[in-house]
Parts: C-alpha cells; structure tokens; sequence
C-alpha cells in the first residue's frame, strides 16, 4: 500500500484520496460477526444452532426491528453481554455514517472511537486501528460521496458474461454483448 501512496503524490499535485465507503463499512460487520461466532461457541446446542439465525437480525437497523425480533435479540444479549456490545457499537457505526456530514464526522468519529474503547471488544479495536491509519482517507469520503460500486458491478457483470459464454475471441463481438449487457 505505501507503493501506491508514494505513486500518487509522484503522479499528481496535491491528490486527494478517498476509501469507498463499502470498504470500511465492511470492517464494523467483519467485528460483529467475529463477536457473534466467539459468542456463539460458548453456547450449547440447541442455542448455537438459533444463534446461527439471529445473524440477519444482529445486521438489522435497530428502528426495522419488529417486537419478535426485539425480544429474540435481547434473549442473547441477556446470554451473552458483549454480544450487546458488539451491538452497540454496530448500531453507533450505523448513526455515524448516517448522522455525519463533511463538518462533524470527525468529531463524531472520535465518540465512535470512545464507544470502542468502552466496549472492550477486541474485534473492534482492530477495527479501530484501521480506522485511525485511513482516518484522513475515511472522512474525504464525507467530502466526495461516490463509489465505485457501479464500475465494479459492472465489471462483475461482464466477466460472469465471460465466463458463461466459455470465453469470447472475437473482442467486437464481446464489446456489443457487454454493452447490451449493461444497458
């Protein structure tokens, strides 16, 4: 990685690197479910086997749960505390990228740093240490909200077309059936 940095500052002026969002967002679900697999061999059986399940429901927006779901969720914080945590500091993830703008996610980003912290979970410290080293890059995603998720899906699309079609040789036929493809 610092191969590409010194590359940039080489190539441009003063760049401005932005992380795409879908790349650390990745990072707070990699935690929680690293606490809930921990969590979760802990338990016997037949609670294991419902934990497996609660997973859609730990990545679950707080305010979409219904009553069922709440009263399932609090049973297994009650079973397992950082399970809670985890939660929490998922949840306060959540209204960071959701509350914050180019002005306050910074300080916003430390009250989610202090959360961590407090939590104890050592899931979320790796976390947050990545989070510190791309910290400069993670808030100019506030200031450029775009991503890349188009082109890479894109990408994705033309090559399972590739693949399905057991190779293309002839590279006007390939672009005409992508370009069909995308539309």
């Amino acid at each position: 990685m610092a191969a590409l940095q010194d590359a940039r500052f080489k190539s441009f002026d003063k760049p401005i690197l932005v992380v795409d969002r879908f790349h650390y967002v990745r990072h707070n679900v990699w935690a929680l479910e690293r606490v809930r697999k921990r969590v979760q061999k802990n338990f016997q059986e037949k609670d294991r086997k419902s934990m497996k399940k609660l997973r859609y429901l730990l990545h679950k927006p707080h305010a979409h749960l219904n009553a069922d779901e709440t009263e399932q969720l609090n049973y297994f914080f009650s079973l397992a505390p950082d399970l809670k945590k985890a939660y929490i500091v998922k949840e306060t993830f959540h209204k960071w990228l959701k509350e914050s703008d180019q002005t306050n996610a910074k300080r916003n980003l430390e009250h989610l740093y202090k959360i961590i912290e407090e939590s104890g979970l050592e899931e979320y410290q790796y976390m947050k240490r990545t989070f510190k080293n791309w910290e400069k890059e993670i808030l100019n995603s506030f200031l450029f909200p775009y991503t890349n998720g188009f082109i890479e899906g894109s990408n994705n699309k033309i090559k399972v077309m590739k693949r399905m079609s057991f190779g293309i040789r002839n590279f006007k036929r390939l672009r005409n059936k992508a370009l069909c493809s995308l539309i």
